[in-house]
């Protein structure tokens, strides 16, 4: 009957440990990222670009311009291959998409050799960062190195820790009834 007991409990907080919200990853290596390019504007589909796995994979945007990037586990880099701009339009620019996860804050790292490139070119929603390149110069041989965080940890949905605390306490009930008995 003990037995019984101990084994109820130790499976309670298995799900305990299960449903609670996990830490945050320490960088972004082993991610899957579909790339794709968005011109004229932010809705205006131009070419897809594939899917990367961060950690040092990486491909090259030259239907949209001169330019390789690589995805590490904390930056995408990109480094110019020719030179020119990038047209004046509403939007021209990639989007990355974390497959995996949704990401947080992106920046433009001190270490990027373009100039004009701020952190006003890069937006975040949810799992996607856009990069506005709009009217910014292509210099060859010059990069443009983005920073990227890991995302917020997942929280469990209330009906989960609600399903979860009903559980719980059907447990202790059984373990008290027992014990009377």
């Amino acid at each position: 009957m003990h037995r019984t007991i101990k084994l109820s409990l130790l499976l309670g907080a298995a799900i305990c440990v299960s449903l609670a919200p996990q830490a945050a990853k320490a960088d972004l290596t082993g991610d899957s990222f579909h790339v794709t390019y968005y011109y004229p504007d932010q809705t205006s589909f131009y070419d897809d670009y594939g899917t990367y796995t961060a950690g040092g994979t990486g491909g090259n945007m030259n239907s949209a311009g001169p330019v390789n990037f690589v995805i590490t586990g904390s930056q995408i880099i990109f480094t110019y291959t020719g030179d020119s701009s990038w047209n004046g339009t509403t939007f021209n620019g990639p989007s990355f998409t974390d497959l995996t996860e949704n990401l947080g804050p992106a920046t433009i790292d001190a270490s990027t050799t373009s100039s004009g490139y701020t952190n006003s070119i890069l937006s975040v929603d949810g799992n996607q960062l856009f990069i506005n390149w709009q009217g910014l110069p292509i210099v060859e041989g010059k990069t443009v190195v983005i920073d990227l965080t890991p995302g917020t940890a997942v929280t469990p949905e209330p009906s989960a820790l609600a399903l979860l605390g009903t559980g719980l306490l059907g447990t202790m009930g059984m373990v008290r009834r027992r014990f009377r008995a």
